[in-house]
């Protein structure tokens, strides 16, 4: 989950993860193709509207992953076609996403001269030094085998692996090799080595794995010696490498994949919006995405969907938006009323500033009552809060109540329901 977070909620993160290793991190399976730029489907035309083909590819998914342990499954990197086909599994609860674009390079050129000439001026005059300085301190090398370098090979790409903010799944050994063995053809490793000299001896210190077909190739996985590779520059390097490779093979385009965006699009990269369709195994937690996101709702960004859909209470309709906000003032207040013992009259520092903090619902209440009507508003917050504080008495400060004060907190739930299913007094 911290790849979604800003690099300082993702520091925070990782401290706390020191502590509890296992804290927002779950096992996924994840349905894709190791050896393509995209998810590769395939459905015969005449059943791509079958709903018993698509709720047979439910269950087959969610029994694999229930074996596994899996918390959900993910259909990754999806193009818009791909996103299309699979349409009909949203109905089945399946929800869109947005993933990391992927960055392309087009190579339609006779040399790198000329794909320079594309290039910002100072972007092509720092690329040059790079170059030169690379030419007296590196050598690069292409192969289709590394059997006899495998273990320094995967060790550099376990240290890229390692520190990496989007890394997944952990490949092994073997899975370089059989790239090898089976698909030599379009295989390829660009090895990068020091020159070193009579007593050191060269070194590898940087590779990537690639794979190439008729009229592209695709940077896979990189790896580098962490210790070298920025006075080296292995990264410009890396990928100025596998530019020139599609120029002097005739291919027409290099995917460079996901991340360092900046740094790509400043090589001439473009980005390809990619997307993911997912489902949480638990049913009760795949139902709150679901309220976000549908067959029929954008999934890009949160707040602009949220004022675009719109729910039906009575024969008004009100935008999503007021119905989460109104569920963060809930939240808010009865975060703060439970801690509210805790402050022991205000006197102790931490309790008290958490309170005040939550203390922020009245802010979101008051967003709500311009689209939403005061006693439904109010009937909601105070009905689901007092149903809410009273769990957390129950369940936390060990404050039972007896069979009167349930029966009187199933009408205060009842009443809410009945509001929310027959009134048609919502809009403010």
């Amino acid at each position: 989950m911290g790849l979604a977070m800003s690099d300082g909620w993702r520091a925070r993160l990782e401290r706390l993860q020191r502590a509890w290793p296992r804290l927002l991190v779950f096992k996924t399976l994840f349905c894709g193709a190791p050896t393509s730029e995209r998810n590769v489907l395939g459905i015969a035309e005449d059943y791509r509207e079958d709903p018993k083909l698509f709720a047979a590819l439910d269950r087959a998914l969610l029994d694999l992953a229930r074996r596994h342990r899996a918390f959900m499954v993910v259909f990754k990197d999806q193009v818009d076609a791909d996103a299309e086909m699979l349409a009909p599994l949203k109905r089945l609860g399946w929800f869109e996403g947005d993933t990391f674009d992927t960055a392309i390079v087009d190579t339609p050129y006779k040399s790198l001269d000329e794909y320079f000439t594309q290039l910002g001026s100072r972007t092509r005059k720092e690329l040059r030094r790079k170059l030169r300085q690379a030419a007296s301190e590196v050598v690069v090398e292409t192969s289709s085998d590394i059997g006899a370098i495998v273990d320094d090979v995967y060790r550099l790409y376990k240290g890229v692996h390692d520190r990496g903010v989007m890394s997944f799944e952990v490949l092994t050994p073997a899975f370089f090799l059989n790239f090898c063995r089976y698909m030599p053809d379009n295989t390829l490793f660009f090895l990068y080595w020091t020159k070193g000299d009579e007593s050191s001896g060269r070194r590898l210190v940087g590779m990537d794995f690639c794979l190439h077909f008729e009229d592209r190739m695709l940077a896979k996985y990189t790896g580098m010696d962490y210790a070298v590779s920025r006075d080296l520059n292995l990264y410009f390097i890396g990928l100025l490498s596998n530019i020139e490779w599609c120029i002097q093979n005739g291919k027409k385009s290099c995917l460079l994949g996901p991340g360092s965006y900046a740094v790509k699009q400043q090589l001439g990269a473009r980005l390809i919006p990619l997307r993911t369709l997912t489902k949480i195994v638990n049913p009760v937690i795949n139902w709150f995405p679901n309220q976000f996101t549908g067959p029929n709702l954008p999934t890009r960004p949160l707040i602009p969907s949220l004022l675009q859909t719109e729910s039906v209470v009575g024969d008004r309709r009100v935008p999503t938006l007021y119905w989460f906000l109104l569920s963060m003032a809930i939240i808010s207040e009865v975060g703060a009323t439970s801690l509210l013992k805790l402050t022991e009259g205000f006197t102790r520092l931490w309790p008290s500033v958490i309170v005040v903090c939550f203390m922020n619902c009245r802010s979101f209440f008051a967003i709500v009552l311009r689209r939403i009507a005061v006693p439904v508003a109010y009937a909601t917050w105070g009905g689901v809060g007092v149903v809410l504080v009273t769990a957390v008495a129950w369940g936390w400060l060990g404050q039972k109540l007896d069979t009167a004060a349930l029966l009187g907190i199933g009408l205060i739930t009842l009443g809410v329901m009945v509001i929310h299913g027959f009134s048609k007094t919502s809009h403010a």
